[in-house]
């Protein structure tokens, strides 16, 4: 009776086991999967509506210049300076066909340097909802790169925070950790923002470490909020540097991009803190 009863308990347990094996490669299959077709969505998109440089015509273009610290910002400037070769290599995105892979898409993110270029979505109503819903809002991973809905679509605000997913196979922001001991007083790095009716060129200033309270509601929109944010992560940046990123957020009207993703634990974000360097905006 008992060496049945071993049998069963035996036979029990290959069973279960079986089924977690079972249950395990069918869950990963449709992972992997789901990777590949989000990955196969993203570059018919890159390849198909993402084209060269096509702003010109200066006439209709505003520009926008907080490149210099010294210099006041400049609008109207003749973009056939070296400014020109700036948004040279800024592409045109073709928007209205963007929209019709997801409404939602209001910015497209470009970070050459590390082959990053995604469309960049904002829910009405859920601020996470693409941490977990992909380009044509199926459930799973690897979400979209994405902005809370109290974030203003023109980047006009003082602080906008996008979030991305650290992703292993590299997506969504899984590269941004390259960044991680870059010393960027050393080395230039830029961030491409395109939306409909303007260009952005961000220049990334330092990386840091944060906890994972809420950025936006944890520090105002405003210059003040930008310095205590400064005063509060961990930034990867020299005392030198620190007080003079601080001196020129407090000397003119800054306007500060936080690129967010998952840090070395789950009690950790990662973070790229870059600073509006140009704007061309299309006249009305």
């Amino acid at each position: 009776m008992k060496e049945k009863l071993n049998i069963f308990f035996l036979c029990f347990f290959i069973a279960v086991f079986v089924a977690a094996a079972a249950i395990w490669l069918v869950f990963s299959y449709r992972y992997r999967q789901q990777l590949s077709n989000e990955e196969h969505t993203y570059k018919e998109i890159q390849n198909k509506l993402i084209r060269e440089n096509t702003w010109k015509d200066t006439d209709k273009i505003s520009f926008y210049d907080n490149s210099n610290d010294n210099s006041e910002n400049t609008r109207n400037k003749n973009i056939k300076t070296s400014h020109g070769l700036d948004i040279a290599k800024i592409p045109d995105v073709d928007f209205n066909s963007l929209k019709k892979y997801n409404n939602d898409i209001y910015a497209w993110i470009q970070i050459p340097k590390l082959g990053i270029s995604y469309p960049v979505l904002q829910h009405r109503r859920i601020n996470n909802y693409y941490l977990t819903h992909n380009l044509d809002k199926s459930f799973g991973y690897p979400g979209c790169i994405f902005s809370e809905t109290g974030s203003k679509k023109d980047f006009s605000d003082a602080l906008t925070v996008l979030y991305g997913h650290n992703m292993k196979n590299g997506s969504m922001f899984g590269m941004l950790h390259r960044f991680d001991n870059t010393d960027f007083s050393k080395v230039k790095c830029y961030i491409n923002i395109i939306t409909p009716i303007s260009k952005i060129r961000y220049k990334i200033v330092t990386n840091a470490v944060w906890g994972t309270k809420n950025i936006p509601s944890s520090f105002k929109n405003s210059d003040e909020g930008l310095i205590k944010l400064l005063n509060t992560v961990r930034l990867n940046l020299s005392h030198k540097n620190t007080i003079h990123l601080k001196k020129s957020i407090s000397s003119k009207n800054q306007h500060m991009l936080v690129l967010s993703t998952c840090g070395s634990n789950d009690r950790s974000r990662f973070l790229i803190i870059a600073l509006k360097q140009n704007e061309w905006r299309i006249k009305f």
